[in-house]
């Protein structure tokens, strides 16, 4: 029986954690952590898109279940070569991370090859990869609808047209959306003895509105059919609760879509499949599949990962909560945000180790506190505007 192995690598593209758990070994024995084969697998997430910008790829590897720690491929010596041998190189920016050296992005009609040298002097290649022709993304819509459970909720969906050429997609979405604290004050104690505190204002008006920023996590990808050329279609990328309280004031999405070819979404549709299991751990676990990367040191040596060539088209959605939801109560807040009045000799302890803030006075040395996510919403997000936020 052989131990299972899982891998550390964020799921910003195709590759999740519980993937490689299932895929580097098949089994058809009960599942038992304690036995002692292990087996290192190089993962390599590496998506060149036609962006103008410095691409950036991660190397990884996969350590022991027991471990759950990341294991990043560090000090490898990266390239890209088109079809008339330009290369780009990529340096280390953290461990793991590769950023090119250069500001490019993939072109029109030229192909490109990835190769990589770990450390040890491993060598790594992929196959020559040619970037489909992008299709525009016609409209980003939000929708109050039900979902399949019948809840209320916004539905976000992308509508395009496949063409001949390009009918393969896959999406990545970046949200954002603003939180505003409510039990937030202007004021704070300030404490001129050790027993007696006054009323003062806070040095700074920050801590009242706050925006978050999420990358998506999930392997989103369309699935075409024969006679969807030309038409205009709506895929679904986003479903939202109505009583999620990211919907509370202010949310956008800023939706990438990707064109990719047949070979990459065979790829993603069999990463998910697998992805998708409900007990990873079966009796009986699938084989390792390989993607377009191969090891050119041992014909033997599993790798992970898939070297994505793509155009890129980007919208963006954002709206409020009342153009959805007029007239109706906004979700709930994070914490029930109750205000209370502890003992006056405690309040001083309360706040000096963070986890209450003062929120007003009834009377004479009695103050009332709340915890600081509801005061302060730089618990939950950052008071600097994203980058890509529209108001």
């Amino acid at each position: 029986m052989s131990r299972f192995n899982c891998s550390h690598i964020n799921v910003k593209h195709y590759t999740i954690i519980m993937v490689v758990c299932s895929l580097l070994l098949g089994c058809i024995d009960p599942f038992e952590p304690t036995t002692p084969f292990f087996e290192r697998v190089l993962v390599i997430d590496a998506t060149l898109t036609d962006e103008v910008k410095n691409q950036e790829f991660t190397l990884s590897s996969t350590f022991e279940f027991e471990e759950f720690v990341p294991l990043p491929e560090e000090r490898a010596t990266i390239k890209v070569v088109d079809d008339s041998q330009i290369e780009y190189t990529f340096q280390e920016e953290s461990p793991g991370k590769y950023i090119s050296t250069s500001v490019f992005g993939a072109q029109p009609g030229v192909s490109y090859q990835l190769f990589i040298t770990t450390a040890d002097g491993r060598n790594y290649a992929s196959d020559p990869a040619l970037a489909p022709p992008s299709v525009p993304i016609y409209d980003l819509k939000a929708t109050r609808t039900l979902n399949d459970q019948a809840e209320d909720g916004i539905s976000i969906d992308v509508k395009y047209a496949p063409s001949s050429e390009t009918k393969y997609f896959r999406y990545e979405y970046e949200e954002m959306y603003k939180i505003i604290a409510p039990r937030w004050t202007d004021v704070t104690l300030r404490w001129v003895s050790e027993f007696e505190a006054i009323v003062w204002p806070k040095s700074s008006r920050g801590g009242r509105v706050c925006y978050k920023t999420v990358d998506s996590n999930t392997i989103i990808f369309n699935s075409p059919k024969g006679n969807d050329i030309g038409e205009s279609l709506e895929y679904p990328i986003r479903f939202i609760n109505s009583y999620d309280y990211i919907l509370s004031h202010r949310y956008g999405i800023r939706v990438k879509q990707f064109a990719i070819t047949r070979e990459a979404h065979t790829y993603l549709e069999t990463l998910k499949k697998f992805a998708g299991q409900d007990n990873i751990f079966s009796q009986t676990q699938p084989g390792f599949f390989n993607g377009n990367i191969f090891s050119e040191t041992d014909s033997n040596e599993k790798v992970l990962g898939y070297f994505d060539v793509t155009s890129v088209t980007i919208e963006s959605v954002f709206f409020d909560y009342e153009d959805f939801f007029p007239d109706e109560p906004m979700p709930d807040y994070v914490d029930a945000c109750n205000v209370t009045f502890p003992d006056p000799a405690a309040i001083r302890d309360l706040m000096s180790d963070g986890r209450f803030l003062y929120y007003s006075t009834s009377s004479p040395g009695s103050h009332s506190v709340v915890k600081r996510v509801c005061g302060d919403c730089t618990v939950l997000g950052e008071s600097e505007i994203p980058e890509f936020w529209v108001e």
